[in-house]
């Protein structure tokens, strides 16, 4: 929902000619009238772009989705004019290992003051079989800031599933899932938001030594 409450925004996938692309679609938030759509087809092969994050900007100028596009994997992230839907630029990363079974964002924040958009999910890599994978762009240009992998202690596969920014702006807090004793473990990670430099990692294996994955992540309002 944009900042002031006047559109809603949806994203998601919708096949055409070319397989699956990403829709995005913007709505009068009173009556429903439909404002824009924006459709994205990340390839030329014929292969599906699957959308998983949507964000607004603080000041509701612009709107960021981000996915998983082609056989590569490849995170695809888009930002569009929030007010006509024109597309502003697109963001392309390809992990250590293209096509590998594991590719993809799952989460995507936006900095309270803006200036960078944060996307975290897995690529698939050599010989571990893949790692947390988080980048911070320009919010502006699409320009890629920094980019930071995790690898949990037993190098096996690493799955992060959920992102959020600190409300001061100086932490980007990513969790999910990693290969540890017994099988999944949660793995939280903090970086600084302006170099991605790791400040910290807590892991959590539960009392039966079952599966364990987070989820979701929240800050306090007070960013402690």
């Amino acid at each position: 929902v944009s900042p002031g409450g006047a559109r809603v925004f949806v994203t998601g996938e919708s096949v055409g000619s070319s397989g699956a692309d990403y829709v995005t679609i913007a709505y009068q938030a009173r009556t429903g009238a439909e404002l824009w759509i924006a459709r994205f087809d990340g390839g030329t092969d014929g292969t599906d772009d699957s959308v998983t994050a949507i964000g607004v900007s603080a000041d509701g100028a612009t709107i960021f989705v981000t996915g998983s596009s082609g056989d590569d994997h490849a995170y695809a992230t888009v930002a569009y004019d929030a007010a006509t839907g024109a597309q502003r630029w697109v963001s392309r990363y390809v992990g250590p290992r293209p096509g590998g079974y594991f590719g993809g964002p799952s989460a995507l924040g936006v900095s309270p003051d803006g200036s960078s958009v944060f996307v975290t999910g897995s690529t698939s890599t050599e010989p571990t079989w893949s790692d947390y994978t988080t980048i911070a762009y320009d919010s502006s240009t699409g320009a890629q800031r920094w980019l930071q992998r995790y690898n949990g202690p037993l190098g096996e596969t690493d799955d992060a599933r959920a992102l959020a920014v600190t409300p001061g702006g100086s932490g980007v807090v990513v969790t999910g899932g990693i290969t540890g004793a017994g099988g999944w473990n949660y793995a939280t990670v903090r970086y600084d938001a302006a170099t991605g430099t790791q400040e910290w990692v807590r892991r959590y294996d539960g009392p039966n030594n079952a599966p364990d994955v987070a989820t979701n992540v929240g800050v306090s309002p007070d960013g402690s």
